[in-house]
């Protein structure tokens, strides 16, 4: 009888997202396409490494993950990076929340669901405070299920 079953990981992790390094409260980052065609991952689960706020930001606030997918292949929908994102409520797939320290945090959001084709990731800071100057990133690793 057949068992169905995750597969590991399709790949090793892959950087989404360079986040600006002094990213506004309120303001986004957008990544630039990415390409689900040929792997036809079903998930994907997300890394978001910040390395330092500007102060400390609000317990349980959190960054906000969008997904925007090109469902005919050109364009997406409305989304954009800098101080008014503008994003459809809809394509929210997900919160990073943050705890309140001045601090690097390293946080996850497991099981984002993937269209096949192509598709971006934008993500707001909703946390209260800047980031502070350094490197911060959105990373990700696709994944499926198999039957053995």
């Amino acid at each position: 009888m057949a068992t169905t079953k995750y597969t590991g990981y399709l790949a090793s992790a892959a950087t989404h997202i360079t986040l600006t390094a002094t990213l506004a409260n309120g303001s986004a980052d957008i990544s630039s396409a990415l390409d689900n065609s040929s792997d036809l991952a079903l998930w994907e689960d997300l890394e978001l490494v910040l390395t330092d706020f500007a102060a400390a930001p609000t317990a349980n606030a959190a960054f906000e993950l969008y997904l925007l997918s090109s469902v005919d292949g050109t364009n997406y929908p409305d989304g954009a990076s800098g101080a008014t994102p503008n994003v459809e409520p809809t394509c929210l797939v997900g919160l990073f929340p943050v705890r309140a320290a001045d601090a690097a945090q390293r946080l996850i959001l497991r099981g984002v669901q993937l269209p096949p084709g192509l598709y971006k990731y934008l993500i707001i800071n909703r946390c209260g405070q800047a980031l502070a100057t350094g490197t911060h990133t959105l990373k990700g690793r696709r994944y499926g299920v198999q039957t053995v």
